[in-house]
Order: structure tokens, then C-alpha cells, then sequence
């Protein structure tokens, strides 16, 4: 039985731009940040960096490609530290470079703002909303509503699996919050007055 659900959940395609999500060439356009990545400690920041351009960029513009990008995200004085030695938040900061060094046409980011002080999270949401205005599409998964009520255009939020709400984000909507306790608090005071009766 648990097989068969699970077969329920994985089953089906992704397609960008009606290819499938696998081939290379649809991959290319895509930069992913997961909550947290393998790497090897040892590798200097400018080299992990670099291994996320090689397909695309050629040797002579790659300097120029790293430098810029790491003078995005305030790592210059990094460039040529061994990954260890850095902090959770230069880690993440590298992370997010390396999903946009190839200059991506659709980012995903999963907890982007983690680790980051406040001045780093406002830059990096201030930069994904100069992408956004160019024209990319960007998926992120937070749980920081107070940010992504700022930033978002459309929301889904989930509460143990289930879609509570989904859609766009606009000037009737004035806090996501709001939502989020409709949604989900009202049930849990709803079972909370079942127990006490």
C-alpha cells in the first residue's frame, strides 16, 4: 500500500518550456539552492564557483564572470579561502552565486535568507527582485512571510501537506500572515474547543 502511494506522488513530468526538466539543455536555464548542498571543504571558494560555469562560459571570460558575481554577493575578500573556513553565511552566499553564474532563466531557492545577518538578507531579496523586474522566474521556499509578502507576486502555503492557500498576491492582500492564521490557526482553536467540551 505505502508503495503504491508513493508511486502516487512521484508519478508525472516537469516540463520548462516544453521540454523535459532532465535534458541538459533545459537544466542549463535553471540554478538551484537547496536548504543545504555536498561539497568538498577543501575547494577554494573561486573554484566551486568556477565548476557550475565550465559548460557554459569559456576560460577567457570566467575570471570576469566569478568576480562579478562574488562582487554581488560581497565575497571578494573570500575569493581564495578553502570553503571550511567560511561562515554558514558566506556558504550560503556562495551557494546562491553558484545558481547564478550561469545566468539562469529560472532560479529555485530554498531558504535563501538562512544564515544571512539582515543586511545580507535585504540585498539578496533586493537582487532576486532586479531579476525578477528582467524578467526571470523565481521559485523560493521560505518560511519568513514577512519577506515574501513584500517580494512575491503569487503564493502557495502549505500546512502538513495540504494547500491552504494559492494565488496572487495583490493590493486586497495585506499580510500573508493574515492568511496563514485564517487558514491554519482557526482549525487548531476549532480542535482545541473540541477537547474542552
Amino acid at each position: 500500500e505505502l508503495t503504491k502511494q508513493i508511486s502516487l506522488w512521484i508519478n508525472g513530468e516537469i516540463l520548462i518550456n516544453n521540454r523535459r526538466n532532465y535534458e541538459l539543455s533545459a537544466n542549463k536555464k535553471i540554478g538551484f539552492v537547496p536548504e543545504t548542498m555536498n561539497y568538498s571543504k577543501k575547494i577554494k571558494l573561486k573554484d566551486y564557483i568556477a565548476n557550475f560555469a565550465l559548460f557554459t562560459t569559456s576560460i577567457e571570460k570566467l575570471d570576469n564572470r566569478i568576480n562579478k558575481i562574488i562582487g554581488k554577493f560581497t565575497l571578494e575578500k573570500n575569493k581564495n579561502e578553502k570553503m571550511y573556513s567560511l561562515s554558514s553565511g558566506e556558504i550560503k552566499k556562495a551557494f546562491l552565486a553558484q545558481a547564478l553564474i550561469d545566468k539562469p532563466n529560472i532560479l529555485i531557492l530554498d531558504q535563501p535568507e538562512i544564515y544571512l545577518d539582515y543586511n545580507d538578507q535585504q540585498k539578496i531579496y533586493e537582487y532576486l527582485t532586479e531579476l525578477k523586474n528582467k524578467g526571470k522566474t523565481i521559485l523560493i521556499v521560505s518560511n519568513n512571510l514577512h519577506e515574501m509578502n513584500k517580494y512575491a507576486t503569487y503564493c502557495t502555503i502549505l500546512n502538513e501537506g495540504e494547500v491552504v492557500f494559492d494565488g496572487l498576491l495583490n493590493k486586497d492582500i495585506s499580510s500573508l500572515k493574515d492568511i496563514y492564521k485564517k487558514h491554519i490557526y482557526k482549525e487548531d482553536l476549532h480542535l482545541d474547543q473540541t477537547k474542552t467540551n
